[in-house]
């Protein structure tokens, strides 16, 4: 069995409140534009949910919801043979809004080949996608 490898992320700083970047977080029907392709979750978002997503020029990926401590974090795992990709998203209070972070940790007997291939486009894509999610929260906040 390979060991951990990681974590990698990003983060990207918002104006948003923590519960505007919670409430669009955990709404993947919000999620498309800018660096999403697409997104959609099978019921509703509770541990067991599947969430099929796609970044830009990425292949897609299905989470299952693992853990929720809202409104701070939420964990989704997608799994393929061979390996396993943990993947945080956290959101924390600033002074003058909120971080969001995305993270991934890689397990399984391909793990060391997927941090070598990956590892370093996990943060660019982080910074991007955290970035986005910002941005969408910034909107909802705006009337």
């Amino acid at each position: 069995m390979g060991e951990a490898k990681g974590p990698f992320g990003g983060s990207s700083h918002s104006s948003a409140s923590v519960e505007d970047v919670w409430a669009v977080w955990t709404n993947p029907a919000e999620w498309p534009g800018d660096v999403m392709v697409m997104a959609k979750i099978d019921g509703p978002f509770a541990v067991g949910a599947k969430i099929t997503m796609q970044v830009r020029r990425h292949p897609p990926l299905r989470l299952t919801v693992t853990r929720i401590e809202a409104p701070m974090l939420w964990t989704g795992v997608a799994r393929v043979p061979g390996l396993t990709e943990t993947v945080d998203h956290l959101i924390e209070p600033t002074d003058s809004g909120t971080l969001i972070t995305q993270r991934t940790v890689f397990t399984g007997p391909l793990a060391s080949i997927a941090a070598r291939a990956l590892g370093g486009m996990v943060r660019k894509t982080f910074e991007a996608t955290t970035a986005h999610f910002g941005r969408l929260a910034e909107r909802r906040a705006s009337p």
